[in-house]
């Protein structure tokens, strides 16, 4: 759970916390189990770059993942 950690601390800077308006997720949350989720399938590497990347555009990947699933 160590990298789940790290991301929650990093994303506390810049990803707001509680209910998304329109995801009806916890935006935080949902962030951080997509990363490990991609890191743990080996679709990326968790290095500075990437994760400030992700971080960036937190919002148009939930978006994605979310229209994916319905």
């Amino acid at each position: 759970m160590l990298i789940y950690d790290t991301l929650d601390k990093i994303a506390e800077a810049k990803i707001p916390s509680g209910k998304h308006k329109y995801l009806h997720v916890n935006s935080r949350e949902a962030w951080v189990d997509v990363v490990v989720s991609l890191y743990e399938k080996g679709l990326i590497e968790i290095n500075p770059s990437v994760v400030q990347k992700l971080l960036n555009r937190w919002e148009s990947l939930l978006y994605n993942k979310y229209s994916q699933l319905n």
